[in-house]
């Protein structure tokens, strides 16, 4: 896909997800190809994304991908704390259960990253998601924690 089919991907994204019906299951394995995100005080945009996987079977869900436009630097044999630190916020990570109606994905996380959300304590995570073709737009109109932020992928399917 290039950057200027992203760029009109992005555009009609919101049309798309007004009007659409989704026929094609989501079921399968996605790559991220980009993805925008807006808040308070921030606003960005990464294309190309970095290393993703984005995996969903009929009932479950597996989403892991790299922060940021440049890819993660290697650690070394005995990293400072500094490092691990650097290390552990360049990525997202989180599986668990889902269930979708329509356009609504509601995720619920089993396991994350992050060690302070568990089973018990995470809050189950609304998206909003159209299929055309083999390209996913998937919306988080509001991330769960203390900062507000919206976020908007773009995948497309990985086949063989």
């Amino acid at each position: 896909m290039t950057r200027k089919n992203l760029q009109f991907a992005f555009v009609l994204f919101s049309f798309l997800l007004s009007v659409s019906v989704n026929a094609q299951s989501i079921e399968g394995a996605w790559k991220l190809e980009c993805y925008r995100f807006e808040g308070e005080n921030m606003r960005g945009e990464v294309n190309p994304a970095q290393a993703s996987l984005f995996l969903f079977t009929d009932s479950h869900y597996s989403i892991s991908y790299v922060l940021g436009d440049t890819p993660r630097s290697a650690l070394p044999d005995t990293p400072s704390n500094e490092e691990i630190v650097a290390a552990y916020r360049s990525f997202v990570s989180n599986s668990g259960r889902f269930e979708q109606s329509d356009s609504t994905l509601m995720t619920y996380p089993l396991i994350t990253r992050n060690p302070n959300v568990t089973a018990e304590s995470a809050t189950p995570v609304r998206y909003v998601y159209s299929i055309r073709q083999d390209t996913l737009f998937l919306s988080l109109p509001e991330a769960p924690g203390d900062v507000k932020v919206r976020v908007d992928y773009v995948l497309s399917r990985i086949k063989g």
